[in-house]
């Protein structure tokens, strides 16, 4: 019977698992859904996340844990990202956010970045970064769009 169980569980959520994998980062327990022909590369000795790339797409997906180190709010930490994305040269096109989370987005070169976070007050941060050539854009959106809010971790 748990063999039968088993068989029809794997037989109606099969294709959803074979179109997706989950990361978790052990050290922050930042979790987030990729596609699943994305590759990860090697593990960071500080065990902070994860970056992925596809066989095809150029680009890159980094998913990351960080403690907020400009103070304990998230929103002193989006100003705090900020901040170093326009001293860098980098542009801003696009902000969103609540209470736990935002999104910044805009040019570094000709590369579009795109970064959720998430957090709560006095946890740490959660991350989600694409980073991929301006014109791979019309490819990369329907995967923003679908994995980008599937970032999670706990607060504390």
């Amino acid at each position: 019977m748990i063999r039968l169980f088993a068989f029809v569980l794997l037989i109606l959520t099969g294709p959803a698992l074979a179109d997706d994998v989950q990361y978790r980062n052990s050290r922050f327990g930042t979790t987030a859904v990729l596609p699943a022909d994305f590759r990860a590369s090697p593990a960071p000795t500080n065990g902070d996340g994860r970056s992925f790339s596809h066989p095809v797409l150029r680009g890159t997906v980094s998913v990351y844990g960080a403690h907020n180190i400009a103070g304990d709010r998230l929103a002193d930490y989006r100003d705090y990202l900020t901040g170093i994305y326009l001293d860098s040269g980098q542009s801003i096109t696009y902000q969103a956010g609540g209470n736990s989370w935002f999104v910044l987005s805009g040019w570094d070169g000709d590369e579009i970045y795109y970064l959720r976070a998430e957090g709560c007050t006095g946890g740490p941060v959660h991350h989600i970064y694409f980073s991929f050539p301006g014109s791979e854009k019309p490819r990369w959106e329907p995967i923003i769009e679908r994995y980008a809010r599937k970032l999670d971790g706990p607060c504390q």
